[in-house]
């Protein structure tokens, strides 16, 4: 043992991984990048960050262990290796070990940067440790294959076409390969993991057992073949290459089944994880989950903000519930006189700003005003055809264009343009049809430098019509 600790010791140092550490590290940050938090962090998104970090270190290491698996061949050196003490299947697995064990502490150092600064900030939940051994196999076994291939055929081009052919490789499983056959979660960036299909309002279905047998087997595959190399005639590998191959094939026959589980391709159907809301009171209370605790008091400002104008108006809502999912309150509780808003998704970017839009757009859209029912379309008048506008359309709803109007006018007064949300890709509009009336804008200015006295009496006296949308532009004061 104290010789194979000497040996590993020889191959940390002298493996190009030390040289390209950074490399490695800068392939696992870029890697993560799109999952990285901003401004909020979340364990769940944090433990979907370090899994997918092996999406480019992984082929990164595997090309790197390619080119350290030829080197040997490509000098010379070969038959120089024969004559030392050691087999060659400890030097062999010596030598890749020590080329892998720098992407695992690339791998590691960046999860451990990572979790700490979750774990300052995230507000409730912890991490998923599926992830974390999922990703960390992931790169052990394209380090294995990288190594395979390059003893194997020994050549200067090896290196990249291993690391490109990785790549292809997990793009394949994602892609059409993925979707048609479920053999994506036999990638470690796994479309059906992804954080764009989770919140922290639903548990995860656990399948890191499944992938994680499935790149165990993968890995011993390749370090198996290795061994045979140099020795086809040893039982001891041929055993654990038989081994490997059988517990490849349980990851891979587990990890099919688990790709048609309901709850992963329709995340809603996944189990709900209990929690007790965070909230704040004010002329609406605000309520959120947990997780978005330091987002409360911005988002609960913004709310009122938006509802101020509103506030004892009849049928105006006087709670706001953030759920993860803004269009049912099936299964809800305590929700008398609520709106829901599902504002979860935004870990990355200026999170703050599409917290604030979701939330303020949310508000107006499904809660105080736009809730007209557009099946339901009421004819515009001729007087509703001059105040629209004479290039609208013809079919255009009066009824969802005055709430239109309200609408952004609460918005604005609120701080949000909602043309500038429209740009962010959000939907201003419950119909297509009044987006089109070209006076949106003049009408809702005109609502707004009406008197404050005069408009407040107007909006308690009619808001529960226009909400019903038996108003039309023609009825706004």
């Amino acid at each position: 043992m104290s010789a194979a600790r000497s040996l590993l010791r020889l191959e940390l140092k002298r493996s190009v991984g030390l040289l390209l550490f950074p490399l490695l590290l800068l392939a696992a940050w870029y890697g993560a990048s799109t999952d990285l938090p901003s401004g909020l962090y979340l364990w769940l998104d944090t433990s979907f960050a370090i899994r997918d970090s092996v999406i480019l270190l992984g082929p990164l290491v595997g090309g790197v262990s390619a080119w350290m698996a030829s080197r040997n061949r490509r000098r010379g050196m070969e038959e120089m290796l024969v004559i030392t003490p050691r087999p060659s299947a400890v030097r062999d697995l010596a030598a890749w070990a020590g080329t892998a064990l720098w992407g695992v502490a690339a791998y590691v150092l960046f999860a451990t940067v990572l979790s700490i600064l979750t774990w300052r900030n995230a507000t409730w939940g912890g991490p998923l440790p599926g992830s974390l051994l999922v990703g960390l196999l992931a790169l052990v076994a394209y380090s294995a294959l990288g190594w395979a291939v390059g003893y194997w055929v020994p050549s200067r081009f090896t290196a990249p076409l291993s690391a490109i052919g990785l790549v292809i490789w997990e793009l394949a499983l994602v892609g059409p390969a993925g979707i048609n056959l479920h053999l994506t979660l036999l990638s470690v960036a796994s479309s059906l993991l992804s954080p764009e299909n989770w919140s922290v309002f639903r548990e995860v279905p656990q399948v890191a057992a499944q992938q994680s047998l499935w790149f165990l087997g993968l890995g011993g595959v390749a370090l198996a073949v290795i061994v045979l190399k140099n020795s086809l005639t040893s039982v001891l590998a041929w055993i654990a290459l038989l081994g490997a191959v059988a517990v490849a094939a349980v990851g891979l026959s587990a990890s099919l089944a688990a790709g048609e589980q309901k709850a992963l391709n329709d995340s809603f159907s996944a189990k709900a994880v209990p929690f007790k809301p965070a909230c704040e009171k004010g002329e609406i209370t605000v309520c959120v989950h947990p997780a978005y605790k330091s987002l409360l008091p911005r988002t609960s400002e913004k709310i009122n903000e938006v509802a101020a104008p509103l506030a004892g108006v009849s049928s105006v809502p006087d709670r706001a519930l953030q759920t993860d999912d803004a269009y049912s309150l099936s299964g809800k509780t305590d929700t008398a006189n609520s709106f829901t808003f599902d504002a979860f998704n935004v870990t990355r970017g200026d999170s703050m700003r599409v917290f604030e839009q979701e939330v303020g757009w949310g508000l107006v859209r499904n809660g105080a005003v736009l809730i007209g029912d557009s099946s339901t379309q009421t004819h515009p008048s001729a007087e509703d055809r001059r105040l629209c506008g004479a290039t609208a359309n013809e079919n255009f709803d009066p009824a969802l264009a005055a709430q239109d109007v309200v609408g952004r006018w609460l918005l604005r007064r609120a701080g949000d343009d909602p043309e500038n949300l429209t740009q962010a890709g959000f939907s201003v509009s419950v119909s297509p049809s009044f987006a089109e009336c070209p006076n949106t804008g003049k009408l809702t200015k005109r609502f707004s430098t009406l008197d404050p006295t005069k408009r407040r009496d107007w909006l308690k006296k009619n808001f529960t019509d226009l909400r019903a949308g038996k108003l039309t532009l023609k009825d706004l004061p």
